[in-house]
């Protein structure tokens, strides 16, 4: 969300993101720590001595001297984490990992809910960004996603969104962005003119949802199974019910509809180009 158009919002959102996403989230994390004997969730000595289900919820949070803290969770630093929200959000997170029931280190759960500010120099705006990472196993199962598309569908009614999508991989920008050799620095500022790009999930900004006919020309365009208006602004587009049903074929028909919004380039897919990451491999400009 752009932090020039709703400073108050922004900061709202960035705290809810964090504290609800702790809410809806943490409770196995801290069940397991707790069954796992003395309330120890530091990642050196829990994880790395190889202890079956052993439990690390860390914290990074920013601190005076523009650097950062990086510690064991406890209450006290988690609200710690809230408040250095409460002016303009520079970034933070909460990180929950888990080794095996077999002790192999980090191959349990883990989830990373992020918030991060990105500043452009050639606008001098900025945007917050809202991530949420968790293993590809998650998105496996048919009803594993539930509760995360629970979780953002609500944060996107709250924030009136420049963009949203789910992707496979640690990527700095979007599918398309990286395919198109493209950086959010140089895409945010016109975000609400030019689609970042699309994916089995998509969350449009109200403008270019309104361009592309708004709710009733993108639930019959037959490229979406759900498609909703948000509260505060935007569209939220999901293409196929569940995430393994989602193939090259959706990502084709979800380009015919969002192309007059998205930048010019043929993408280059490199090694990206798994589920969900499908692109149609076509220039915008030229359909």
């Amino acid at each position: 969300m752009a932090v020039d158009e709703d400073r108050g919002g922004a900061v709202s959102a960035a705290q809810r993101w964090l504290g609800d996403g702790l809410t809806r989230f943490g409770d196995p994390f801290f069940d397991l720590a707790a069954r796992g004997g003395p309330p120890d969730l530091h990642i050196e000595t829990r994880l790395a001595g190889r202890e079956p289900d052993a439990v690390s919820v860390m914290l990074n949070l920013p601190t005076y001297d523009g650097d950062y803290l990086y510690a064991a969770y406890s209450p006290v630093l988690f609200d710690a984490l809230l408040e250095s929200m409460s002016d303009v959000p520079i970034g933070g997170n909460v990180v929950f990992t888990a080794n095996g029931v077999d002790g192999e280190s980090h191959t349990g759960p883990t989830l990373l809910l992020d918030v991060d500010r990105i500043d452009s120099e050639t606008s001098g705006s900025s945007w917050l960004r809202l991530r949420l990472l968790t293993i590809r196993t998650a998105f496996t199962r048919p009803d594993g996603m539930e509760p995360v598309l629970t979780f953002l569908r609500d944060m996107a009614h709250l924030s009136n969104p420049v963009h949203g999508e789910i992707f496979w991989g640690n990527h700095y920008g979007g599918v398309l962005e990286e395919a198109l050799n493209l950086r959010p620095e140089l895409t945010l500022p016109t975000a609400r003119a030019l689609l970042r790009g699309y994916t089995w999930l998509t969350i449009l900004p109200e403008e270019i949802g309104r361009r592309l006919g708004g709710l009733d020309a993108l639930r019959s365009s037959g490229a979406f199974v759900d498609v909703e208006h948000l509260d505060t602004g935007g569209y939220w587009c999901q293409a196929t019910r569940n995430l393994d049903d989602y193939d090259q074929r959706a990502a084709d028909q979800i380009f015919d509809v969002v192309a007059p919004t998205l930048p010019p380039g043929v993408p280059c897919l490199r090694d990206s180009h798994s589920l969900p990451n499908f692109l149609a491999t076509r220039d915008a400009s030229k359909r």
